[in-house]
């Protein structure tokens, strides 16, 4: 299975992870860290645009909801279904 983008070329692609295979443990963590936190704001950035009366607090909310999907979200925050705490993705 291949995770390159479809406007990455092959050869472009090698060269990327031949140098994340040259990070140490720590280096590949600091980029999977800043990698995941690229999504999130990508994410959060989504919410609001779907959702522009929604105030910060919601926005992290819908977050958490599409990131834990439905069954841990509501056991974490069982009264997140009265009001717009608990927006559809």
């Amino acid at each position: 299975m291949s995770l390159r983008s479809r406007d990455t070329s092959l050869q472009a692609h090698d060269i990327q992870l031949e140098i994340w295979r040259q990070l140490w443990p720590t280096g590949r963590l600091a980029l999977s860290i800043e990698m995941s936190e690229a999504l999130r704001d990508i994410t959060r950035a989504g919410i609001r645009r779907r959702h522009p009366e929604c105030a910060e607090p919601e926005v992290e909310l819908a977050l958490r909801h599409l990131m834990w999907g439905d069954a841990l979200f509501f056991k974490v925050y069982p009264n997140a279904m009265s009001g717009d705490a608990a927006l559809a993705p």
